[in-house]
C-alpha cells in the first residue's frame, strides 16, 4: 500500500540529484555512457538507495546479480504496479466497511481520507462528493450535529 508514496519520495530524490536518467531513459532507449565507470558507480549508488528503503522481503523478492538500477526499478514497478485493480477493489471494500464504533470523529474521518489518498496515488481518484458521502455515512446519532454542519 505503500508503493506509491515510496516511489513518488524516490523520484524527488534521484531527481534532485541529476540521475534521472538511469531511471527514466530518454524515448525509454537505455543510452551507452560516455564514461561506463562513473556510470556504474552512480548505478550502484541508486540500487543502493533502492534496496536500503525495501524491507529484507521485499529484497530478497527482486535482488538480482549484476541487474542495473532500471531493471530493479521496473522489477518493482511490475511487482506493485500489476496488480493495482484488486488494490483499488480492496481499497474501496475497507472505504465501504468503516464503522466509527468507538473511534473519534478525527480518527474516523482520518482513517476514510487516508483511504482514499491511496485510491487517489494508485490512480484510482474518488470524488471530493463521495468523500464527504462516506464520512456522513455511518456516523451515529450522537454525531449528528456534526453531519447537519457539513
Amino acid at each position: 500500500m505503500n508503493y506509491e508514496i515510496w516511489r513518488e519520495l524516490f523520484a524527488t530524490h534521484y531527481i534532485s540529484y541529476g540521475v534521472v536518467d538511469h531511471l527514466e531513459p530518454p524515448n525509454d532507449k537505455v543510452v551507452a555512457p560516455s564514461d561506463p565507470k562513473e556510470w556504474n558507480r552512480v548505478d550502484s549508488i541508486m540500487k543502493s538507495w533502492m534496496y536500503a528503503t525495501l524491507s529484507q522481503s521485499m529484497l530478497h523478492m527482486v535482488l538480482k546479480r549484476k541487474a542495473t538500477a532500471l531493471q530493479l526499478w521496473q522489477t518493482l514497478e511490475k511487482l506493485f504496479r500489476d496488480n493495482k485493480d484488486p488494490k483499488a477493489i480492496q481499497l474501496e471494500g475497507e472505504i465501504h466497511n468503516i464503522i466509527i464504533v468507538d473511534s473519534s470523529i478525527a480518527d474516523y474521518c482520518t482513517r476514510i481520507k487516508s483511504l482514499f489518498d491511496l485510491l487517489e496515488n494508485m490512480e484510482a481518484p474518488v470524488p471530493k462528493r463521495t468523500l464527504v458521502a462516506y464520512n456522513l455515512n455511518d456516523l451515529s446519532p450522537k454525531f449528528q450535529y456534526i453531519a447537519t454542519t457539513i
